[in-house]
């Protein structure tokens, strides 16, 4: 019996083992195999970490579009891993690098060297004309520029990366539209429109709607962010980063659509040294006003040209630089900024120095001709088609070089006294919802537990004064 089994067993065992090759061949020639270069368009992964670039972000980061291999330690290369524009934005704030004209390290700051923050949004054409204004700035290599965005763009990390004057650092304010554009800060889904009056706005149930501001209106988030974004960077530069948290001279504030003339830095130095002896309660230093209006004709008066107001500060006066001491002031008063139902940063500020929240008021050294241009004539308040961007900053380039005899002064020559009435500044409102005052408060994104915020959010503000002293920052 067994004679007669044996070669049909053995021809079902041979057939076995030849399917075996076969599909172990087939699966052989149709894996994958790892080739540098493949991209995954969605996200970028996180074997680029130590490959993060020392200049601006490349295009590469940009289109989140790179895949680089990752081998272990027997050569194998794994999938690499995903990383979203968040994770990416994190990475290159956590990265902290400073940019040379040389491409050496930074030297430390000393106390003369002056900081420039320049908040950017996405203003190519106006940015462009500040970093060349910047360029032909005496005294321009001694400075550090920080550049702190709220979005994250090719063109616009193209032109700083091509800053090749001073050392250059970027920042990006992690909690933008652009990246919680579905989402708190952005318009999540149930917010309140703007206009529906606070009645209609309860039938709805719409979120935060128990929270409008002093006038029945419902929060923007373009224009929450703005406030928002000042108040991170100046937390940012003043206290966290490792180069500037212990800088004791002056940090400029400006943005992306202003301009400054070759004799700013020169002109802030001959203020600070002034300060001492003609107004040693000026803790601001102002180069300018936010309006665009200027009284170009003190360029053209040789005493008005080197003279200065000294006056309380208000918001006006926003192009401003103060060192660390004014800044323990107002951070101080964390609280009641982040609560003030006004979604303007400068006119919070005012209200700071105005309501007696910090220690001593906002005072301020006020140039008579001014060393910053607001030039910024289309954006949000003026975005119509027929807005001539440039006519503003020509005026004032023929300005500027009709007048280069009077720059550049050694001494301050006129100290003109304005008093101003000490009134408490009325809020302007589109600050009223507590979900923007946790965000400011804390610097983290508010704990959501129901489609109604109100109740939720007024505890962690609460939550955070109680902790913190009433006024108190951190």
């Amino acid at each position: 019996m067994l004679p007669r089994v044996l070669p049909r067993l053995l021809k079902t065992l041979l057939l076995v083992l030849l399917v075996m090759f076969l599909l172990t061949l087939l699966h052989d020639t149709q894996a994958p195999s790892a080739r540098p270069g493949d991209s995954h368009m969605e996200d970028v992964p996180a074997s680029r970490a130590a490959e993060l670039p020392s200049t601006a972000p490349s295009a590469a980061l940009m289109n989140r579009a790179e895949s680089v291999d990752k081998r272990d330690k027997r050569g194998q290369a794994p999938r690499p891993e995903k990383r979203s524009l968040a994770e990416v934005i994190a990475q290159l704030n956590a990265a902290q690098t400073i940019r040379t004209p040389d491409g050496t390290a930074a030297e430390p700051l000393v106390s003369t060297d002056v900081v420039v923050v320049v908040q950017v949004h996405k203003r190519l054409d106006y940015l462009r004309q500040l970093i060349q204004s910047l360029r032909a700035a005496r005294g321009i290599d001694h400075t550090l520029v920080i550049f702190s965005h709220d979005v994250f763009d090719e063109e616009v990390n193209r032109a700083v990366g091509e800053v090749d004057f001073c050392r250059v650092m970027q920042i990006f304010y992690p909690y933008s539209l652009q990246l919680h554009n579905s989402t708190f800060p952005g318009r999540a889904e149930g917010d309140c429109p703007h206009d529906v009056s606070p009645a209609r706005a309860r039938r709805l149930g719409c979120t935060s709607w128990r929270s409008p501001d002093r006038y029945g209106h419902y929060r923007q988030p373009g224009l929450t962010q703005i406030k928002h974004h000042w108040w991170w960077k100046a937390k940012r530069v003043f206290d966290q980063l490792e180069y500037t948290r212990h800088h004791p001279g002056l940090f400029l504030f400006i943005e992306e659509d202003h301009y400054v003339p070759p004799d700013f830095l020169h002109m802030l130095a001959v203020m600070q040294a002034a300060r001492k002896d003609h107004c040693p309660q000026c803790n601001v230093l102002s180069l300018g006003a936010q309006a665009l209006s200027a009284d170009f004709r003190a360029y053209r008066d040789p005493v008005k040209s080197a003279g200065v107001y000294l006056t309380p500060w208000t918001g006006y006066q926003g192009l401003m630089a103060f060192d660390r001491r004014t800044w323990k002031l107002i951070h101080a008063c964390a609280t009641e900024f982040c609560t003030f139902d006004d979604y303007n940063w400068d006119w919070s500020l005012q209200h700071l120095s105005r309501s007696g929240c910090t220690q001593q008021p906002l005072y301020t050294m006020l140039t008579k001709a001014p060393r910053v241009f607001h030039v910024g004539e289309c954006g949000v308040h003026n975005a119509g088609d027929d807005c001539d961007k440039f006519s503003l900053l020509n005026k004032i380039k023929v300005i500027l070089d009709s007048a280069k005899s009077l720059q550049f002064p050694k001494n301050l020559t006129q100290f003109s006294v304005v008093d101003v009435p000490m009134k408490r500044v009325r809020a302007n409102g589109g600050w009223g919802d507590p979900r923007d005052h946790v965000l400011c408060i804390t610097g983290r994104l508010p704990q959501t537990k129901s489609k109604d915020m109100g109740e939720t959010q007024r505890d962690q503000v609460l939550e955070s004064r109680s902790a913190h002293g009433g006024r108190s920052g951190f």
